[in-house]
């Protein structure tokens, strides 16, 4: 597990390799890290926390494996360059999960038609 806060407001941070024994990523754990440009989430994590990548502005790529089933609150608020998949397999939005994000991809599987902040959803 990646405490809370871990990495919040690491600004000197553009990358970073999670290991494949991570199973969550809780509250604010890299929230305003803002050279933070991309995170691939490692096959077997369930749950992004809370703010978890929260006003990370240069972040633009993020890859979720298909084992995410829950993504927190805020987790990515105010991402502006970020345009993000999610994969069928998250059941669990937090609200304002997407807040200003401008492109997301997410098929919808519960049928909730809810934006969940994002400025464009398909």
């Amino acid at each position: 597990m990646l405490q809370s806060e871990a990495f919040q407001s690491c600004e000197a941070l553009p990358s970073i390799d999670l290991p494949q024994s991570l199973r969550e990523i809780k509250s604010s754990a890299f929230m305003y890290c803002g050279s933070l440009e991309s995170v691939v989430i490692p096959y077997g994590v369930t749950s992004i926390g809370d703010g978890a990548f929260g006003d990370c502005g240069a972040l633009s790529y993020v890859e979720i494996p298909d084992t995410v089933t829950s993504i927190g609150s805020a987790a990515f608020a105010l991402c502006r360059e970020l345009t993000l998949s999610v994969p069928d397999s998250v059941t669990e939005i937090g609200g304002f999960a997407f807040n200003q994000v401008p492109q997301v991809y997410y098929s919808d599987p519960l049928g909730t038609g809810y934006d969940w902040g994002a400025y464009q959803v398909n």
